[in-house]
């Protein structure tokens, strides 16, 4: 094909007037109008990007010859650059129709003059049909192959890697994917079709990563425990977005992700007794991340480690049970996610109800010997020491987690007490406290999550 290359001054191209963007205009004034019109915003981007960077040095400008006057072209390919250079050039040649896209491109031509651009780089066809191909394939999409295929959102992130150096966490969690022994050949095989965007959403939650087991620092994912353990959640969010018809809806909010975080069942939930023999590892390379030998050199210095009801809810977030009640499914869900602290009085009796009906479905449910002669109306202790017997004599429950929960039923002061729930309710000089109410959870949990394991 008979092209050249050539570097042309600004002043000797002309912007297209039959440019496919928009109907074809008169003149050269009408068509830079048309393009203000059609794109000023993005144009103003491009101002920008150009006074920062200059043009790009891989997408030369593609002119044919004017028929006059000799030595003028006429721009086919690259109407946007040289438009916005002949504007940062000379702003008076825009229409004072525009004066709002005006006075933003006067600031940025005074930062061009400083340092502006004269002349391009051209290929230069002889006519337009010689250049009709390439054009058509640089604007018209992929065209099976010939044309320019398109990066899909991980390709880009791949891409951002190399440029900024920073990997996105949803990149760092779809690398363990590929790599890992513990993805299901169906995810492997799928991953390039998972949405990028949906899981960096999630593991830019908090709650997301901790019931996750992941950890964040400097905006790098690790974990302190074994790669099958962190592989259960990944794995589950993999096959929702991927196989389950979930989407953005279903997590876009926080409180959308925290009801997300419900559908996740024992199997999901990675256990967190189970650390790496090898210390904390990045999800992206396996290597230990310094942050957390920082955090281990920390943890030494501190008088003590952080206590289990330091978390916000009453009931934790690795605290996974499938109860198949409405009302009291309702009542778990709400004190998964309700600050103890700020609604004490709310959880305290929220808590209460929760415990004297799910005691009152084991034994509606079971109804053996031991729950001969409970009434409605019998105390919740003595409910609670009868379903305590139930699961000793069924050998449900090892007889050293029954201690706490037997602890727990002889303090007059603890949630089990019909007088600390009628003082809750009736005197009001009597307060619960946020600690004291997460501490009797944790001495009850394993009784709880029993009475709904067996009640389904």
């Amino acid at each position: 094909m008979n092209v050249t290359h050539k570097t042309i001054p600004i002043t000797n191209l002309a912007v297209s007037i039959d440019n496919p963007r928009f109907e074809t205009t008169t003149n050269q004034r009408d068509a830079i109008s048309t393009m203000i019109e059609d794109q000023a915003p993005k144009l103003l981007k491009l101002a920008k990007d150009i006074i920062d960077f200059g043009l790009n040095p891989a997408k030369k400008i593609c002119v044919i010859p004017s028929e006059k006057p000799s030595g003028q072209f006429t721009v086919l390919e690259g109407n946007r650059r040289i438009t916005i250079l002949k504007i940062l050039s000379n702003t008076n040649i825009v229409d004072g129709k525009h004066a709002s896209f005006i006075k933003s491109i006067k600031k940025l031509s005074e930062a061009f003059q400083k340092n502006p651009i004269k002349n391009v780089e051209c290929v230069i066809f002889p006519d337009s049909d010689s250049a009709l191909k390439w054009i058509e394939l640089e604007h018209t999409g992929e065209n099976e192959g010939i044309g320019v295929v398109s990066w899909d959102a991980q390709q880009r992130a791949r891409f951002d890697k190399k440029v900024k150096g920073t990997t996105p966490l949803a990149l760092q969690a779809i690398e363990l994917m590929h790599r890992s022994e513990f993805t299901p050949k169906k995810i492997k095989e799928a991953l390039p079709n998972l949405t990028i965007s949906n899981l960096e959403r999630l593991l830019g939650d908090p709650d997301v990563r901790d019931l996750l087991g992941i950890k964040l620092q400097d905006k790098v994912l690790y974990s302190e425990l074994e790669e099958k353990e962190v592989m259960k959640g990944l794995g589950k969010i993999a096959d929702d977005f991927l196989f389950n018809d979930y989407t953005v809806y279903n997590i876009d909010k926080k409180k959308d992700r925290k009801t997300y975080l419900e559908s996740f069942t024992k199997q999901d939930i990675p256990s967190k007794t189970k650390k790496s023999t090898d210390g904390p590892w990045h999800l992206i390379s396996k290597s230990a991340p310094k942050v957390a030998e920082d955090e281990k050199s920390k943890a030494k210095n501190k008088k003590s480690a952080p206590l289990p009801y330091d978390r916000k809810t009453l009931i934790p977030r690795d605290c996974v049970m499938t109860i198949n009640d409405n009302r009291l499914n309702s009542i778990y869900r709400e004190l998964k996610n309700l600050e103890v602290d700020e609604f004490v009085n709310a959880t305290a009796v929220l808590f209460r109800v929760f415990i004297e009906l799910s005691v009152d479905h084991l034994i509606a449910t079971k109804k053996g010997k031991v729950f001969q002669g409970i009434k409605k109306m019998t105390p919740l202790k003595e409910k609670v020491e009868k379903s305590i017997k139930y699961f000793e004599d069924s050998h449900l429950i090892e007889d050293d987690k029954l201690k706490a929960i037997n602890v727990a039923i002889q303090n007059n002061h603890s949630i089990f007490s019909i007088d600390t729930f009628n003082a809750y309710i009736h005197n009001r000089h009597i307060s619960p406290i946020a600690k004291d109410l997460k501490v009797t959870w944790d001495n009850i949990q394993v009784f709880v999550e029993k009475i709904w394991e067996i009640s389904n």
